[in-house]
């Protein structure tokens, strides 16, 4: 004879932690993509300032060098890719004031000239080094990296002034990460980005304060707005 078997009573569901979890993974993944947002590969202007950075200071090395008469042997190229390798890769200043990236060159270098004296006493290859090579190279690098740095910084401004150049754009998500894209789309690119606002269905209480004020509605109202507005 048979025994019917005992029914296995399932745990009750839990449709409050289930939507709880699923709000913290969303936001873990919006969190995840805005850092992979933010890390995408710089512009046009970034390869440019990384790679000119170690090279003003290779090259204005080699034409203390010259101006010296001095050979450039072995203690030339030993220092040359010492510089490169603690130059690499180089800071992008192309947007930022005259004044701050003189500072900004100026610390920069003296921090650099300090690794280098450091290095040399501690190696005892100071002697192996011509002194007026030392301080022309001194005085012309800083001088011929902040150049290239106000230069660039103009050609970005009167790139900006042209007709059609500044990009509207919207953010989905009100959150931090929202905030966080928007940010990265300001201050990477070529061309200019305004923020026209953001789009989110979550209440006030949720958003960032920042992004809050700049709320144009919900996920419904993206379509129309882009159409409407003739957002990039």
């Amino acid at each position: 004879m048979m025994l019917p078997t005992p029914a296995i009573a399932r745990p009750p569901e839990l449709p409050l932690r289930r939507r709880e979890a699923a709000e913290t993974g969303l936001r873990m993944g919006a969190f995840s993509a805005a850092r992979r947002f933010q890390s995408a590969p710089p512009s046009v202007s970034g390869f440019l300032a990384a790679a000119l950075e170690p090279m003003v200071y290779v090259g204005t090395l080699i034409l203390a060098y010259a101006l010296r008469g001095e050979p450039a042997d072995g203690p030339a190229i030993a220092l040359s890719l010492l510089v490169l390798v603690l130059t690499i890769p180089g800071s992008n200043r192309f947007r930022d004031p005259p004044l701050r990236s003189a500072i900004d060159v100026l610390q920069s270098w003296l921090y650099l000239v300090s690794v280098l004296l450091l290095c040399g006493y501690a190696t005892g290859s100071l002697v192996l080094y011509d002194r007026g090579v030392l301080l022309i190279w001194a005085a012309a690098a800083p001088v011929g990296l902040w150049a290239i740095a106000v230069t660039g910084h103009g050609v970005l401004r009167w790139h900006s002034r042209q007709p059609g150049v500044v990009r509207k754009a919207i953010v989905i998500g009100a959150g931090t990460a929202g905030v966080s894209t928007a940010l990265a789309l300001q201050q990477g690119g070529e061309a200019p980005t305004r923020i026209a606002g953001y789009f989110d269905d979550r209440s006030d209480e949720r958003l960032d304060p920042a992004a809050a004020a700049l709320r144009l509605g919900g996920l419904a109202d993206v379509a129309a707005y882009v159409k409407r507005h003739g957002v990039d």
